[in-house]
């Protein structure tokens, strides 16, 4: 899936929902359990101890679904004494997600959601009845809510899956399918193909970039250097000009743009990878 890496948290949820498309095909689902809501946490005012439904919001403006259940996280004790755990999570179990990081910090609220090799990092204080805060993947920020329930299980895979399609826009359709060929050959041609098909869509942007990336040698460069140049404040900017710099064989023209990146993008997400 390198192809939608650090591409924030509605790609990634994206990429979630062609992942589960392609496996759920092949690999069965289990049976909804029924929910126990004798044993199941009752939030309480002001206090981040309960069961939460954590649902994210793609900022204004930007296509495709207006929201996500990522994960049902269930929350006890306080401040330093409190402890999260996973009760169900967006595709389970053909998608993992693991809790790899919480804390309660005063009156706000942080953890980290592990999917698909991505860090989503959760910011949130409570607002009234529920959690309102900040999603981060890579530096591509989202919107999230926490919602006080008692369920023990999402929407199962194949019913987020056939909601997803359901709901996408033509270009959209489009735009995904091209994104989950894994030959990155294919990939290229359908994205020059959504190109030509929807020259006005609002992800034009999105797949001039991901064709770049989709190249090899040469070509990649070039592509890439053509995106910067075409799409100088774009949101893609960051890992764009991380993978031309890739593009630089080892030895000093390597180490001078490795530098220059650094200096560019002093709190890049990539740093430990240079």
């Amino acid at each position: 899936m390198h192809a939608v890496r650090r591409t924030g948290v509605i790609t990634l949820a994206l990429a979630c929902v062609v992942v589960a498309g392609i496996r759920a095909q092949t690999i069965p689902q289990p049976s909804p359990q029924a929910s126990s809501p004798q044993s199941t946490p009752t939030p309480i005012p002001g206090s981040f101890v309960g069961r939460w439904e954590v649902i994210v919001q793609p900022p204004e403006g930007q296509p495709g679904a207006r929201q996500v259940s990522f994960a049902i996280v269930e929350i006890a004790g306080q401040a330093a004494a409190a402890t999260a755990k996973i009760i169900d999570s967006f595709g389970a179990p053909t998608i993992t997600m693991t809790l790899s990081d919480f804390a309660i910090k005063g009156d706000q609220l942080e953890m980290t959601l592990e999917v698909m090799s991505q860090k989503v990092l959760f910011t949130g204080k409570r607002v009234g009845d529920r959690i309102e805060g900040s999603a981060m993947a890579g530096n591509d920020p989202a919107r999230f809510f926490g919602q006080a329930t008692t369920k023990d299980k999402l929407q199962s895979l194949s019913e987020v899956v056939a909601q997803a399609a359901a709901n996408q826009p033509a270009d959209q359709k489009a735009y995904t399918a091209a994104l989950g060929k894994a030959n990155p050959i294919e990939r290229e041609a359908a994205l020059k193909q959504f190109l030509v098909d929807y020259p006005d869509s609002s992800f034009k942007e999105s797949a001039v970039f991901q064709q770049a990336l989709a190249k090899a040698g040469p070509q990649k460069s070039e592509a890439l250097r053509a995106f910067i140049d075409s799409y100088p404040q774009s949101r893609h900017r960051e890992q764009a000009e991380y993978e031309l710099m890739r593009t630089i064989v080892a030895g000093p023209e390597r180490l001078a743009a490795e530098d220059k990146f650094l200096q560019a993008y002093p709190t890049s997400p990539y740093r430990s990878t240079i």
